[in-house]
């Protein structure tokens, strides 16, 4: 017994809702947290390009489902599916994942989310000398993270202030000696993201000179590309253009250390792994070593400078910007006239209160 009627082309059928509807999992997977395995799909939705399959997730899995009468019909080739997960808290992951001819089973495909940059912060406090030792902040503590090594033996380097953009395969980091030379005072505020500075006087500056701009605890660097005559104000005034966008803020009032840079120095550090803009943390093959300042390079880039761990401010605080890419983490913090201490510390403590320390 017909259960509808459908006309077309000159005639009638007769339609009958007697098929019994299978519905298959095509794609499915584990959702993990990137840095520690953790499961990561409880709250997780999926976006597919492919609208008559339909996405599922529970606590740890994922899956693709659809009824194989309708959907991926065609068993003469493969279907490439593209899908994008999206999760609260972790960045957005942009999957693709081809289903072959004649499937036995679901194609198994897990996806690792990396979480969001977050800021660690803390203060390092020392036990003063004499009859009556008390705690107080200490500044210029260097705060660095030293480990675990990552399952291929890569090593986390600690940059100072995160990445500004994405840096990808090809990319090298190394340490070079700066020539300290006169300072220049800036004769208008600039802010991140402008591509110049105006300085009171711009004697000497030249292109491949390198300033950095702020206290050392938060400095940012920027390298001089070209200079003239600023036409608003009377020399020795001076436009300076940097090699790529200011990475923080420009105060008239604030000197701005001057460089000229020197020798490379120690091994050339491979990244491993892409890297994220706003993280902080590198993956590299081996550490660099000495020289003044870090120089990351990048193929088709300009090179951009970086101070090494975090250091500890006035009040003896400190943070760890953009912490990424790690679940467990080994901190070391070192001052002068201190013993040095090192911690492992657990993803739950990572992502929770300050991170104090105590040096004697």
């Amino acid at each position: 017994m017909s259960e509808a009627t459908v006309s077309a082309g000159g005639h009638e059928y007769a339609i009958a809702f007697d098929r019994n509807v299978l519905r298959r999992s095509f794609v499915t997977g584990l959702i993990r947290d990137d840095a520690d395995g953790a499961p990561a799909a409880r709250g997780a939705t999926i976006v597919i390009d492919e609208p008559l399959l339909a996405a599922y997730v529970s606590d740890d899995r994922y899956a693709l489902v659809g009824d194989p009468e309708v959907v991926l019909t065609d068993q003469t080739i493969a279907h490439p599916i593209g899908f994008r997960l999206v999760r609260d808290g972790y960045h957005p992951a942009n999957v693709s994942v081809t289903v072959p001819i004649a499937p036995s089973g679901p194609v198994l495909r897990d996806v690792a989310l990396r979480h969001v940059p977050r800021d660690i912060k803390g203060q390092v406090l020392g036990l003063t000398a004499g009859p009556n030792p008390q705690f107080l902040p200490v500044s210029g503590a260097q705060i660095d993270v030293t480990g675990p090594a990552g399952p291929g033996g890569e090593l986390p380097l600690l940059l100072r202030r995160p990445l500004r953009r994405d840096v990808g395969a090809g990319a090298t980091v190394r340490g070079r000696v700066l020539a300290p030379l006169a300072a220049v005072n800036a004769a208008a505020p600039a802010v991140s993201g402008d591509d110049h500075i105006v300085l009171i006087d711009g004697s000497g500056v030249a292109a491949g000179q390198v300033l950095r701009v702020g206290p050392v605890d938060n400095a940012h660097w920027m390298e001089v590309a070209t200079v003239a005559p600023d036409p608003d104000r009377a020399a020795p005034a001076t436009l300076v253009w940097m090699t790529e966008p200011l990475a923080g803020s420009v105060v008239p009032a604030v000197p701005i250390a001057r460089f000229t840079p020197g020798a490379f120095t120690g091994a050339t550090a491979n990244l491993v792994g892409d890297a994220f803009a706003g993280e902080g943390i590198l993956w590299v093959d081996v550490l660099p070593s000495g020289g003044d300042v870090l120089v990351l390079h990048e193929p088709g880039q300009p090179d951009r400078y970086h101070d090494r761990g975090a250091r500890s401010g006035s009040a003896g605080d400190y943070a760890l910007r953009g912490f990424a890419r790690m679940g467990s983490a080994v901190l070391t913090v070192s001052a002068a006239g201190f013993v040095t201490q090192t911690r492992t510390m657990p993803a739950t403590l990572l992502s929770g209160a300050p991170i104090d320390w105590r040096l004697t």
